[in-house]
């Protein structure tokens, strides 16, 4: 993708500056709205709306996908070609059309990570909490094992395949956590 001189290493970035500037609106603005209105939204549908979000996110970063393999010139093998001049020549997409992935995730963990923690904070007996933060990151390290197994698939042209089920899979978590904990308090 074309940088425009700008690292893609600070793409990134965008996700800390979203939570910096959207959890303290959504905490001082969104959440007393809502409980003004007598509209309930409780920890497990803000968990869904989280996973949401992040669905919505590779949905979205397999459309991008799909514009880059769209774009000259190289199409579906990026800076492989011969036109690529040795790598040199990205395929003609900006690389900020990636932004609102970045924006997306992080809603998505504004939402969902401290309605995580809430339940297993106030759910848990008090000589659990440590045990049940320690279970809580254990979470993130299953998903980075996850992310390590599925890398033999993260390869050109099968990215949009990638993302797109990436997005499928997120989506049916959704409906699930959301069909076997709605009914939960």
């Amino acid at each position: 993708m074309e940088t425009h001189g700008i690292p893609n290493d600070n793409l990134p970035e965008i996700s800390a500056i979203t939570v910096m500037i959207c959890l303290p609106i959504i905490q001082k603005i969104v959440y007393p709205a809502l409980r003004k209105a007598q509209i309930p939204f409780r920890p497990v549908s803000r968990i869904t709306l989280g996973f949401c979000f992040e669905a919505a996110a590779m949905g979205y970063a397999a459309i991008v996908q799909h514009l880059v393999y769209n774009s000259s010139p190289c199409y579906d093998t990026p800076l492989v070609c011969s036109a690529s001049e040795d790598g040199t020549i990205p395929n003609r997409v900006s690389v900020f059309i990636q932004i609102p992935i970045y924006v997306l995730e992080a809603l998505g963990g504004i939402f969902a990570i401290p309605a995580m923690l809430e339940i297993a904070y106030v759910r848990a007996p008090k000589s659990m909490k440590s045990m049940i933060q320690a279970l809580f990151t254990l979470t993130g390290a299953v998903s980075s094992i996850m992310g390590i197994a599925l890398m033999p698939l993260y390869q050109d042209p099968r990215m949009v395949i990638t993302y797109s089920l990436l997005s499928a899979l997120m989506f049916v978590t959704m409906i699930a956590f959301q069909w076997f904990f709605g009914r939960s308090k």
